[in-house]
């Protein structure tokens, strides 16, 4: 008699101690895929009368995007900027023009391989997400954004193989401030008289 109480206590640790190791990681797991920032990129390419439009696909957030949020929290007047602008660039030259490798886009990046061209956002906007329907702007504040930027005639004409999101002390100076997401991709030519036009879309 006296050794059943002892087997029961040990059963007892043991369910108790593999639900609290289960719900750890249930609750780590959720709480990161919720809490992710996602972003998708769209390209609309307009040349000699034709308009092309391309869904570049999703990129990858930088380690120092959680670092320039918790400056910001800290205190919105140290950096410069949430986000600033977008850059292109053209990637590596050995890369692989039609795949380039997906080792080179890591969340340690802090700058694009090869930086050709940046610009500020012609226009950020709330968009709301209806669960049937087109996304549609709203003045009312969402977790999505926006960020539109236009490359015209005569900018950025070049070949294209990556592509970031530049926040913080970021200025139109080149590798200059925090990069926040990164994307690379297979080549993209922007022609002389084109217009590209990307939209970066941010799901916080």
């Amino acid at each position: 008699m006296s050794g059943e109480p002892l087997v029961y206590r040990e059963n007892v640790n043991n369910v108790t101690s593999n639900m609290s190791i289960s719900n750890s990681c249930m609750f780590q797991d959720s709480f990161s895929n919720k809490y992710l920032i996602k972003g998708e990129i769209f390209l609309k390419k307009e040349f000699n009368g034709t308009v092309e439009e391309i869904d570049i696909g999703k990129n990858l957030v930088t380690l120092d995007a959680s670092v320039l949020l918790a400056r910001l929290m800290k205190n919105n007047e140290e950096p410069d900027h949430g986000l600033f602008a977008l850059a292109i660039g053209s990637g590596d030259p050995a890369w692989d023009p039609r795949n380039p490798p997906s080792s080179a886009a890591v969340n340690t990046k802090t700058e694009l391989v090869n930086e050709i061209a940046r610009k500020e956002f012609s226009k950020v906007s709330f968009i709301k997400i209806p669960t049937d329907g087109s996304p549609y702007e709203t003045d009312t504040p969402t977790n999505v954004l926006d960020l539109t930027t236009t490359f015209g005639p005569g900018e950025a004409e070049d070949y294209w193989m990556e592509m970031g999101l530049y926040g913080g002390d970021a200025t139109l100076v080149k590798d200059s401030g925090t990069l926040v997401t990164y994307k690379n991709f297979g080549l993209v030519t922007k022609n002389p008289g084109s217009t590209y036009t990307i939209t970066y879309r941010l799901t916080f």
